[in-house]
C-alpha cells in the first residue's frame, strides 16, 4: 500500500538520490554472474533507478558465512536457505544498495517524483537490489544412481534496470548484467528424449565398391586439386617471364 523506495546519496547519479550505482556481490552463488565483469579492471557501473529492495521470506534461515568459517574468503557474506521434501532452495545477492543507503516510503497522497510526502523508515544498511533463488531437486532413478535438477530464478527490484535508455547505454552495464545471467542460468543440460543410435561400423555397405577402390577414390581426390593447382601456378610464372 505504500511506495517504498531506497534511496543512496552518496552513489547517487540524480539529485534526489532514487537513481544510483548498485554494489556488487563478490561473495556468495549471486557472485558468479558477474564474476567475468569483475575482473580484468573497472567493473562497468550497473545503475538502478526508484528500487525497492528484497526481505526473505519467514520460511528462509539467513545464514551467514565467515573468513574464519571459509579461509578461501576475504570477507563475510548473507544468504538464504531452506530445505523441504528434499527440495533446498538458496537465495544470494547479486547486487546491494551499498551500505550508505536509506530506505523511505510515501504515503500515497504525495508526487512521486518529491521527497514532500515520505519519510525515511530504515537506518543505512545493504539492501537487496538484485537477487538469484536455486533450487535444487533430487530424484532416485534407480537403487545406486540420482539425479540433481537445479533451477534458477532471478529477481531484480527496479523495473527501470530495463529500461531502454539504460540497457542501450554504452556507459553503464545493465545490458551485460542481463546476458551474463542468461549465460548462467542456460547452462543447464536438458534431456531430449533422443533414441541412441551407434555409429562405430566402419565396413563399406555398398558391395559393388570395395576398400580398395576406397582408397583409389581418396587418393584421386586429394592428387588432383594438387596438380591443377602445381599446373595453374608453373604457366602463370612462365607467361610472366616471357613477358
Amino acid at each position: 500500500t505504500y511506495d517504498y523506495r531506497i534511496q543512496n546519496p552518496v552513489q547517487t547519479l540524480s539529485a534526489d538520490g532514487f537513481t544510483f550505482v548498485g554494489e556488487y556481490a563478490t561473495q556468495g552463488t549471486g557472485s558468479g554472474i558477474t564474476s567475468d565483469m569483475r575482473t580484468g579492471g573497472t567493473p562497468a557501473k550497473v545503475v538502478f533507478r526508484n528500487a525497492t529492495s528484497f526481505s526473505y521470506d519467514r520460511t528462509y534461515q539467513t545464514r551467514y558465512i565467515t573468513p574464519e568459517d571459509d579461509e578461501s574468503l576475504t570477507e563475510p557474506y548473507a544468504y538464504a536457505s531452506r530445505t523441504s521434501n528434499g527440495v533446498s532452495r538458496t537465495i544470494s545477492n547479486v547486487f546491494t544498495a551499498g551500505e550508505t543507503a536509506v530506505a523511505w516510503v510515501d504515503d500515497g497522497n504525495g508526487d512521486d517524483e518529491t521527497n514532500g510526502n515520505m519519510s525515511q523508515v530504515d537506518d543505512a544498511r545493504n539492501y537487496p537490489l538484485m537477487v538469484i533463488t536455486t533450487e535444487s531437486r533430487t530424484e532416485q532413478e534407480t537403487n545406486y544412481t540420482s539425479v540433481n535438477h537445479v533451477a534458477y530464478v532471478m529477481a531484480c527490484a527496479s523495473t527501470d534496470f530495463a529500461s531502454d535508455t539504460l540497457l542501450t547505454s554504452e556507459v553503464y552495464g545493465n545490458a551485460d548484467v542481463l546476458l551474463a545471467a542468461l549465460r548462467t542460468m542456460g547452462k543447464e543440460v536438458v534431456g531430449v528424449n533422443l533414441a541412441w543410435k551407434s555409429f562405430n561400423k566402419t565396413e563399406i555397405k555398398d558391395a559393388n565398391y570395395t576398400e580398395s577402390g576406397a582408397r583409389t577414390t581418396t587418393v584421386v581426390m586429394t592428387v588432383i586439386p594438387l596438380v591443377a593447382a602445381a599446373a595453374t601456378g608453373t604457366v602463370i610464372v612462365l607467361r610472366r617471364r616471357i613477358h
